[in-house]
């Protein structure tokens, strides 16, 4: 159906059933919840859902966007789709990029997401699958949900604040780090998904005609990261601590400014639709 009205389809790349089977597995055992997580959603059922939603979207002629890909083994699946041609858009986290289980071990169900945190080895690949054009797309999956250290980690929600922190984040650990450029960064967090999801030049770019959307940054600017100067009703964020170099100094919505110096001056109602068109993923 997807096909038929030349649309997208994007797929949360994981394995419902098994997840189920293993977290009432762990739970009748006893175990650890924040060791029974990662353990209940591998890196092997994510890849083999990466897998599985490619084959049936090549079947169906239909193109494919893969969400917050989390593990190094997603590489070998949509390295090949592209190898061949496919129409496959992979897309990863600041999150999968920078944390690990241990921050998941350390704050709990404030690390509850899904696909979850993985290790220090997973985040260099999926740098280098940035790198390289495998992924070629870096979104929050802002989720705020209010959550406390002491929540049961099974009952917890799943999601975390994100976007607040997204390019601040990308910019310190992979610009200042040498791991992409800048014009990759600004690439795969502005042009590509403009482009990809019919929306450039209106964004993704700033040309005549466009609109005025920019970051106004401060490369050497040095400070911390931490709730009690952030917007989000989560009242948390998993970079709590975080010593970073770049910050947002001026940001403009349309020609106005919205945020100036951690201020958030936007006025409410601000926001339009914006209607897209992927039909130019079928030329």
């Amino acid at each position: 159906m997807v096909a038929a009205e030349r649309g997208l389809v994007a797929v949360h790349a994981e394995n419902g059933l098994a997840t189920d089977y293993l977290e009432d597995k762990f739970r009748r055992e006893g175990r650890s919840p924040v060791e029974a997580f990662t353990t209940m959603r591998p890196d092997l059922l994510e890849a083999e859902a990466v897998n599985r939603a490619m084959s049936l979207a090549q079947v169906m002629g239909c193109p494919l966007y893969v969400p917050h890909n989390s593990a190094a083994a997603c590489l070998e699946p949509l390295r090949r789709a592209r190898a061949n041609g496919w129409r496959v858009y992979g897309e990863t986290c600041p999150q999968y990029l920078t944390l690990t289980e241990e921050t998941t071990a350390r704050v709990g169900p404030l690390a509850k997401i899904g696909p979850p945190l993985r290790t220090p080895a997973d985040n260099e690949a999926l740098w280098a699958g940035l790198a390289d054009g495998t992924l070629i797309t870096v979104a929050s999956d802002h989720a705020p949900k209010a959550k406390k250290v002491t929540d049961d980690f099974f009952d917890a929600a799943y999601g975390s604040p994100q976007i607040e922190t997204m390019l601040t984040v990308m910019y310190h650990a992979g610009v200042n780090s040498g791991k992409i450029s800048l014009p990759r960064l600004v690439q795969v967090m502005s042009e590509t998904p403009a482009r990809l999801f019919g929306l450039y030049p209106r964004k993704g770019t700033l040309a005549v005609g466009s609109d005025a959307d920019l970051v106004i940054w401060d490369p050497t600017r040095t400070h911390t990261l931490t709730a009690a100067t952030q917007h989000s009703g989560a009242g948390y964020t998993l970079y709590e601590g975080y010593a970073v170099t770049g910050a947002p100094v001026l940001t403009m919505q349309r020609g106005a400014v919205i945020v100036e110096d951690g201020r958030l001056v936007a006025q409410p109602g601000r926001a339009q639709f914006l209607p897209t068109d992927v039909s130019h993923l079928y030329l």
